[in-house]
């Protein structure tokens, strides 16, 4: 028989700061401003809005570790990982090293090790080049550095930006771990702003309105001038999942159970993560109700992966609307809090389901969102109060994928 897979635990260091609580405050409150950075060291790279990862002290969170430290990049996936298992309460050893998993999910990998690898190959030469830092180089550098820290020695694996929750869901249903910690992350380089830059595809702040940055992107959105543009961010999202009852057998804390989830290769998708098709957005969430025998009008919000208004209305709205004919549903997006964050983009709109339904509110895209049909309701800001039971959450990767995953609450 198959395992039931639940969630004990969560963590997200993004924008809205360091830690679960950080995360829920800005979502609820709306209080989370669009920035710029001026972290872009190459010249080309003109000043866009972003959302940057916070800076936190290393040190101070992984004591035990001495020089030579892990890059940005791993330590991206350390903080993620060290605020999830705290929240689950799994490092204290009572739990096998064997039986807890670990599943990484990245866009981009280790591009900050790569460029310096390949800048000294070729301005000085193979003989300057260190096969240490080509170690470093591998996108599963991270792997290694995260489950050597928290011994996590059970199946292991890094994905290349797909959906590792579903990966996780897999592995306890099939008895091959009794935890799986599922965390996504990447760390946005100068090459990556100049490639959608140089495609126009990025949102870039007029010179003198730097402190009017919110307003102007605001304006941006009302006006419909965000077609084809997107807005980035960086964020390490990890979620804990566990075999039912071995989580109650540890008397471990419940967020939700994941019932099942759904992939569908997208039809549209041509390298730009956020082209994608309608009818395969709508086909990922209607194979993931078929599998579980959930009727529409059963769930309650649909968390969207839409990251602006005219990618919801481009393909998400339509999908929505052919599924949900007769029936109201609570729509939202988190991505106007945090960007296009890639590789966590999955986990973090998971953890935000979540959160929305054990605190009975939806929380507000940030959008004015024009031309929504009757059925669904799009809240601009944070409504309360609202009984939410089933969850369907939505994401799209850059490995073509649309995922759709369903949750149920516990209660």
């Amino acid at each position: 028989m198959y395992k039931r897979v639940v969630v004990t635990g969560f963590g997200v260091v993004a924008n809205t700061g360091f830690g679960n609580e950080a995360f829920y405050h800005s979502l609820s409150t709306g209080c989370v401003d669009v920035a710029t950075t001026a972290r872009w060291e190459e010249d080309d790279v003109d000043s866009t809005f972003f959302y940057p990862f916070p800076e936190v002290n290393f040190k101070e969170c992984f004591t035990k570790l001495s020089p030579p430290f892990p890059l940005r990049y791993s330590k991206m996936a350390m903080f993620g990982c060290f605020v999830a298992m705290r929240d689950a309460r799994v490092m204290s050893g009572e739990i096998p090293d064997h039986r807890i998993g670990l599943l990484l999910n990245t866009c981009f990998g280790a591009n900050a090790a790569v460029e310096d690898y390949l800048e000294k190959l070729y301005t000085k030469g193979p003989s300057r080049v260190s096969p240490f830092g080509f170690t470093k180089t591998v996108p599963n550098a991270a792997l290694g550095d995260v489950s050597r820290y928290f011994k996590l020695r059970g199946v292991s694996s890094l994905l290349m930006d797909e959906n590792c929750v579903g990966y996780g869901f897999d592995l306890i249903r099939d008895h091959q771990a009794d935890v799986v910690v599922c965390g996504g992350f990447d760390e946005i380089r100068d090459i990556v702003q100049l490639f959608y830059g140089k495609k126009g595809k990025l949102f870039k702040l007029p010179e003198g309105m730097e402190g009017l940055a919110g307003d102007f992107l605001q304006k941006a959105l009302i006006d419909g001038k965000d077609k084809g543009k997107t807005i980035f961010g960086e964020a390490s999202a990890f979620i804990v999942l566990e075999e039912y009852e071995h989580a109650v057998e540890r008397k471990a804390r419940i967020y939700t159970e994941i019932i099942n989830y759904a992939t569908v290769s997208d039809s549209a998708y041509n390298g730009l993560i956020f082209e994608r098709s309608s009818l395969d957005c709508g086909a990922a969430m209607e194979y993931c109700l078929s599998k579980t025998d959930t009727l529409p009008r059963d769930i309650d919000l649909v968390v969207g992966s839409s990251g602006l208004p005219w990618q919801f209305h481009h393909y998400e709205k339509e999908a929505l609307k052919d599924i949900w004919k007769d029936t109201c549903l609570h729509y939202t997006s988190i991505k106007s809090y945090v960007g296009e964050t890639f590789g966590s983009s999955g986990q973090i709109s998971l953890i935000a389901g979540l959160l929305m339904m054990q605190n009975g509110k939806v929380f507000g895209s940030k959008w004015p969102v024009l031309n929504v049909p009757r059925q669904l309701i799009v809240p601009e800001s944070t409504i309360k109060d609202v009984s939410i039971s089933q969850v369907l959450v939505n994401s799209v990767h850059s490995g073509s994928n649309n995922t759709s995953i369903l949750m149920k609450s516990m209660s």
